[in-house]
C-alpha cells in the first residue's frame, strides 16, 4: 500500500478531477469515497474513472498516478519480486507464513482456488525504463498537439466572432479599453489602428477600432488567415494520427508478446459477467470508431465550406455592387425556375376531408362521384388509424430480436398495411383512367358535331315584319288571321324582299 493518509489521497484526486472535469465538490467528493473505499483492485478504479473521465491524457495519467497511490507502483513491486524470488535449483515454492515447502501440485491447486478479484495478469508486467520514458515523451507530445489545436481553435473562434462583430450579427458588446497597452499586451497582429492610429491592446483584439469604428482586418484577408490556420490544424492532426497509428502498432506488437488468455470454462469464474465485459469492450471501441468517422466527415465539410467561401469571395472581388445583387437575384430567379416546376399544381388539400355525402361539382358524373368518395374513405381510414395509433388502441406486435447473445423481445406498433393500401391506390387509378376515358370520348364526339344550316333552318320559322297602322298590307294581314287559325306570325314577301327590307333597317 502507500504512504499517503486517506485526506491527502481525497484532496489529490478532488483537485485532479476538477481540473477534467467542472463538476461540484459534493459530486467529486463521491466519485472519490466510493473508489476508495468499495473498489478494491486496480483495474475495477481504472474502469470507473476510465467511464466517468473518458480517455484523455490528462484523464489516463490521473488514473495511472491514482492506481498506483492505492495499489503501489508496478517498478517496485518489480523489484520486491526479483527480492523475494527462490533459487533456480529449488523447486517448490516456500510458504512465507511457516517457512515450509509446498510442490508443484499443491501450488497449482493453491492458484486454482485463489480468488478472482486479485491484481490481473495484465497489470503485474514488467515495465522496463526505456519503455516508461517513451510513454512519458509520447504523453508528453500528446500533450503539446492537443495545446496546439486548442489555441489555433481559438484563433478560429476568435476570427469567426470578429466577422459576426462587422456585420452586426453578433450580440457581443463592443471591448473599449484606452490602455494603449499599459494594463494588458499589445495585440501584436495589429498594433495600431491605421485610420486614427489608436494603440490597440490585446482585449480589443480583432473587433473594429473602438474610436473610429474602422475594421482592422477585410473579407479577403480574413479568409486567408482562416485558410492559412485551417491548413496548420490540418497537419498537426494528420501528425498526430500518424503517431496514432504507430502506438498502436507498437502496442499491438507488445499485446502479442504478452498474450493474456481467457478461459471461459474456467472453474471459480462468473461466465457471463466476463462475456458481458469482452461485448462491452467491443462496443465501446466500435462507439470510438463511428464518433472518429463522425468527426473526420464534419471537417471534410468545414473545409468544403470554407474553399467554397474563398470561391465566391474571390469571384466578387474588383465588381460593382449594383452587379453583384442583379447576378444573385438572377440566381435566385433561376433556382426558382429550376426547382418550382411543380408549383404550378393546385392543391386543393380541403377537399381531402369532405364528408362522403356532400357533392363540391354540381355536374361531376357518377364514375367522378364514385372516384371522390374512394379518395374520401381512404382519407378516413387513415386519419382514424392514426387516431388510434396515438391514443394505444392500434394494433400492436410481438417485436424479438437477438442481440450479444440475448433475446430481447418489444410490444411495437404495427407495420402498416401495404398491400390493402396498393390495393385502394389501384382501385382509385382504375376509377382516374374509366373517368380520363369518358371524358376523352366526349370530346372526341363533341368535335365531330358540325352546325349545319339546313338543319338547324328547319327547327325554326321564318320571322315577319309587320308593316304600319292603317296600310293595306296590315289589313290584309288582319283578315288572313281572321280566316286562318294559324299562328299570327305571316311571311311577307319572298327571301330577296326580306333581305331588302332587313338592310333598309340597318341603315345599309
Amino acid at each position: 500500500m502507500s504512504s499517503y493518509t486517506l485526506n491527502e489521497i481525497k484532496a489529490y484526486a478532488t483537485q485532479a478531477i476538477d481540473e477534467i472535469l467542472p463538476l461540484d465538490e459534493q459530486t467529486i467528493s463521491q466519485m472519490v469515497n466510493y473508489a476508495i473505499t468499495e473498489l478494491r483492485t486496480r483495474e475495477a478504479v481504472r474502469q470507473h474513472f476510465t467511464n466517468l473521465l473518458g480517455e484523455s491524457p490528462k484523464a489516463l495519467d490521473f488514473i495511472t498516478k491514482l492506481s498506483n497511490i492505492l495499489f503501489g507502483d508496478p517498478n517496485k513491486l518489480k523489484i520486491e519480486k526479483k527480492l523475494s524470488q527462490p533459487s533456480k535449483n529449488n523447486t517448490g515454492w516456500v510458504n512465507s507464513a511457516t517457512g515450509s515447502t509446498l510442490s508443484k501440485g499443491q501450488h497449482d491447486q493453491r492458484l486454482r482456488n485463489a480468488s478472482v478479484q486479485g491484481t490481473s495478469t495484465s497489470e503485474l508486467i514488467d515495465q522496463t525504463p526505456k519503455a516508461a520514458k517513451e510513454v512519458s515523451m509520447k504523453k508528453k507530445d500528446a500533450q503539446k498537439t492537443l495545446d496546439s489545436l486548442k489555441d489555433l481553435d481559438a484563433a478560429l473562434n476568435e476570427l469567426e466572432v470578429s466577422d459576426e462583430t462587422n456585420r452586426g450579427e453578433s450580440d457581443r458588446v463592443v471591448r473599449v479599453c484606452n490602455c494603449n497597452a499599459t494594463r494588458h499586451p499589445l495585440f501584436e497582429m495589429f498594433p495600431n489602428c491605421l485610420n486614427c492610429g489608436k494603440i490597440i491592446c490585446a482585449k480589443e483584439g480583432f473587433q473594429p477600432c473602438s474610436f473610429c469604428g474602422k475594421k482592422l482586418l477585410n473579407n479577403e484577408e480574413r479568409l486567408q488567415i482562416v485558410e492559412v490556420l485551417n491548413r496548420e490544424k490540418e497537419e498537426i492532426e494528420g501528425k498526430s494520427n500518424k503517431n496514432e497509428r504507430s502506438n498502436n502498432q507498437d502496442d499491438n506488437m507488445r499485446r502479442r508478446k504478452n498474450v493474456i488468455k481467457i478461459s471461459i470454462n474456467s472453474t471459480g469464474q462468473n461466465n457471463y459477467k466476463v462475456q458481458e465485459m469482452a461485448f462491452k469492450r467491443v462496443e465501446r471501441k466500435r462507439e470510438l470508431e463511428r464518433k472518429k468517422e463522425e468527426l473526420k466527415q464534419q471537417k471534410q465539410e468545414e473545409v468544403e465550406e470554407v474553399q467554397r467561401e474563398l470561391d465566391y469571395y474571390s469571384s466578387l472581388k474588383d465588381k460593382d455592387e449594383e452587379l453583384v445583387r442583379a447576378q444573385q437575384q438572377l440566381d435566385t430567379l433561376m433556382d426558382f425556375q429550376l426547382h418550382g416546376a411543380e408549383r404550378t399544381k393546385i392543391i386543393d388539400q380541403a377537399s381531402d376531408f369532405d364528408a362522403p355525402t356532400s357533392s363540391n361539382n354540381l355536374w361531376a358524373t357518377p364514375l367522378e362521384r364514385a372516384l371522390q368518395l374512394k379518395r374520401q374513405q381512404k382519407q378516413l381510414r387513415k386519419q382514424q388509424e392514426a387516431d388510434d395509433r396515438r391514443s394505444g388502441r392500434g394494433k400492436r406486435v410481438m417485436d424479438m430480436s437477438i442481440r450479444n447473445g440475448k433475446v430481447i423481445i418489444r410490444e411495437v406498433d404495427a407495420p402498416t398495411e401495404i398491400a390493402e393500401d396498393l390495393s385502394d391506390d389501384e382501385e382509385i387509378k382504375g376509377l382516374q383512367a374509366r373517368v380520363s376515358d369518358e371524358k376523352t370520348k366526349t370530346l372526341e364526339e363533341n368535335s365531330h358535331n358540325v352546325w349545319d344550316y339546313q338543319s338547324d333552318a328547319s327547327k325554326w320559322t321564318k320571322p315577319v315584319y309587320m308593316g304600319e297602322k292603317g296600310t293595306k298590307e296590315n289589313k290584309e294581314l288582319k283578315q288572313s288571321d281572321t280566316v286562318t287559325a294559324k299562328s299570327k306570325v305571316v311571311q311577307l314577301g319572298d327571301e330577296e324582299e326580306q333581305e331588302n327590307t332587313i338592310f333598309s333597317m340597318v341603315g345599309v
